[in-house]
């Protein structure tokens, strides 16, 4: 894995915070974004457009997200509430 990396969230704007992966993390690090929405592509496919298929992630007080996946994925996060920002492991 890499080292960390820190990626900010704009406001309603779809980010690609990982590319090519299987395994990893994500740590919410936001003190204002409370609503931040989750989705995956597979790698090389299109990045998201809307949110049809957005799950809410970082709810309830957890602030970790695992990824797992057998296959490689690309993995795009946004936050609907406020500007945000995340670590990634990769």
């Amino acid at each position: 894995m890499a080292d960390p990396v820190i990626v900010s969230l704009p406001k309603d704007t779809w980010i690609e915070v990982a590319n090519a992966v299987k395994i990893g993390s994500l740590w919410n690090r936001s003190l204002k974004a409370h609503h931040i929405v989750m989705t995956s592509r597979d790698t090389g496919g299109g990045g998201p457009i809307n949110n049809d298929d957005a799950v809410r992630v970082f709810n309830n007080g957890n602030n970790f997200l695992p990824i797992s996946s057998s296959i490689d994925i690309d993995v795009y996060l946004q936050s609907l509430d406020d500007d945000g920002e995340i670590v990634a492991v990769l």
